[in-house]
Formats: C-alpha cells, structure tokens, sequence
C-alpha cells in the first residue's frame, strides 16, 4: 500500500476528536526510543528553561545501541521521572505501527507497561508514540483505552479538532537542512494558539 494512502487511513479512521480551546499556543517537545543523550543533553536544554519533556521508551531496546547512540538505562528512566518529565510508551519490541497486527502490537503495549510497573511500580504510561510508521486503524481502535493520546507524525502542528488516537508531530531530525521550515512551524502555531509537537529522533 502506498504511503499516502496508509498515512489517510490512519489518520480518517478510528479516530477519537477532541476540540481544541485552549487560548495560548502550546509547544511538547518529545524524544522517540530514548536515547540516553536525549536526557543528558535534550533534558538538560529544556531544564535550563524550567521546561520538561517527553521521553518515549522501548523497554525491550535498554540497554542496547541504536543509530541514536545508547539507549536508556534502569537510572535514566529513573532519572526522568525525578525531574518531573513524562515517560512515554513505545511498544516493549519497537514494533512497526503499521506492518505489526494490531493484536501483537496490543501485546507490546502490555509487555512495556509490565516492565514499567517492574522498574518503578506505581508509575504508568498516559500517552504512546507509534514507532517507525503511522498505525493500522484497527490498532488505533485497541488501544486508545490504554492511554491518554497517542502521537505520530505528518509534520505539522495540531488545529481544531484533535485525533487523540493519532496527534500530528514536527520530526528536527526531517528539517535538520532547512531551519526555516521549523521557525515557520513555531511561528504558525504561535499564530494560531494551536498544539505543536516537536520531536527528536
């Protein structure tokens, strides 16, 4: 199936609106698989501005390296929420939102939040980020009673009626060649008084 149609799919079915009424622009900075330089040096700029972030763990990759670097150990999932930031779900197997079954997908969901409890019993995940791809809208349908919102990406920023099973996102890593294109977002969405997520990695 060609990407375009997938990315319509995922974003016209099984879809959970919200209407936006917030009057001041909102901006969520979020980071995909953890890394543990996304807490060391992402998590240090935004305390540096009293700001806090998102931090979407795979707990089946701790511990191991990926072509972000090292990923996160037990003390940075720690670390994280002991400065106050939110911990985010990311499927326990890093599984591709699109080419996993959705049931298999349900089950990764369930293995992560395992290891959660198993690590710091008491904490929970509130929101998940589909990784590598945009989902099946089945799966959007199994698993928007397991969190809060669920993140993608398209960027873009979020405007009027929210998809809180498939929120829009702005990929850094996608725009790294033309600043530009990130300060019109920012400048868009301040505009607008709408939702921006930007996302590293």
């Amino acid at each position: 199936m060609r990407p375009k149609l997938k990315r319509g799919l995922a974003m016209k079915l099984a879809r959970r609106p919200l209407i936006m009424r917030n009057e001041e622009p909102l901006v969520s900075f979020t980071f995909d698989d953890f890394p543990r330089s996304a807490l060391l040096e992402g998590g240090a700029i935004l305390g540096s501005y009293g700001q806090k972030g998102t931090f979407f763990a795979s707990f089946g990759l701790m511990g191991s390296s990926g072509p972000t670097g090292d990923i996160f150990s037990v003390d940075d999932v720690r670390e994280v929420v002991r400065q106050g930031h939110e911990l985010g779900c990311h499927t326990y197997d890093h599984y591709h939102a699109w080419d996993t079954a959705p049931s298999e997908f349900q089950g990764s969901i369930v293995r992560n939040r395992e290891a959660l409890e198993k690590y710091l019993p008491g904490t929970s995940f509130r929101s998940l980020s589909y990784p590598i791809s945009c989902p099946w809208p089945q799966t959007k349908r199994i698993i928007a009673g397991y969190f809060d919102c669920c993140r993608g990406g398209g960027q873009a920023f979020n405007a009027g009626a929210l998809d809180l099973n498939f929120l829009k996102a702005f990929f850094l890593e996608q725009a790294r060649n033309d600043f530009d294109s990130i300060v019109r977002l920012i400048e868009a969405n301040n505009r607008k008084k709408r939702l921006a997520y930007i996302c590293d990695s």
